[in-house]
């Protein structure tokens, strides 16, 4: 039996999985974020809905602020648990640290996923028109966030929470500011990209645009919706992981 990951605290009672879903949240997320998520798969398949520093079940520890230092804790985290087939999934912020982490663990590990999914983010090369939000104050900053969709009412009513949130969502814009896309071969892991069709954050076109960076297979579905539409679009986009999965067997 595995020691317990901190970055990895609610992995379910999978007793024999034959695959597994590692899943990185968006900008002020955490792992809980993915439980309606984790209901939608089978037995067979574990999701490692991963807990970043800072916040949830890490609440006491330190926040993050640099992309690169995050993603290298994130491949030594895990690479453990990339002994049976797996694949990556990541909404927005996850989006971009889904795509670096299957890249740094080919380099460390020459291990890589069976499938990469993309929600609600841009391709990588393209310049983030919102950099813009890390220098608003902090109560412009919020209102943005809910603008999104990212803030749920009873959350925005509570001062509290919205005050802790704040410190997260500071530093994970923090993260993807300091993100520099380096131009490289296209990764051998297929693509799978998902776009909401009324998303003011990554539009269809952009997303469309991941398609440059596979050398194997690439496709695209767009769900109605803003920012979070993912969160309406779980059980689709499970039964088609599912499917990935089955045809890898």
């Amino acid at each position: 039996m595995r020691v317990a990951n901190r970055w990895i605290p609610f992995r379910g009672s999978r007793r024999a999985p034959r695959a597994r879903l590692v899943c990185l949240p968006h900008a002020g997320g955490g792992a809980l974020g993915y439980r309606q998520f984790t209901a939608c798969f089978p037995e067979e398949i574990e999701v490692c809905a991963i807990e970043l520093p800072g916040r949830g079940t890490r609440m006491n520890e330190p926040l993050v602020h640099d992309f690169i230092t995050l993603v290298s804790a994130l491949a030594e985290a895990i690479a453990e648990y990339t002994d049976l087939p797996f694949a990556i999934f990541g909404h927005s912020m996850g989006a971009l640290l889904a795509y670096e982490l299957n890249r740094g663990l080919m380099a460390r590990y020459g291990r890589q996923a069976q499938h990469l999914y993309v929600s609600g983010m841009r391709a990588p090369h393209i310049p983030d028109r919102h950099k813009f939000l890390n220098a608003r104050t902090d109560t412009e900053l919020m209102c943005r966030v809910r603008e999104l969709g990212g803030i749920p009412a009873d959350v925005w009513n509570n001062q509290d929470l919205v005050q802790m949130m704040t410190a997260t969502m500071k530093a994970d814009f923090s993260i993807c500011a300091s993100y520099e896309y380096q131009d490289h071969e296209p990764e051998a892991s297929p693509i799978t990209a998902f776009a909401g069709t009324d998303d003011p954050f990554a539009s269809v076109e952009e997303v469309r645009l991941w398609r440059r960076h596979t050398c194997s297979g690439f496709a695209f579905k767009a769900y109605p919706g803003a920012h979070f539409f993912i969160h309406q679009a779980y059980p689709d986009v499970a039964r088609l992981i599912c499917s990935h999965f089955d045809a890898e067997r």
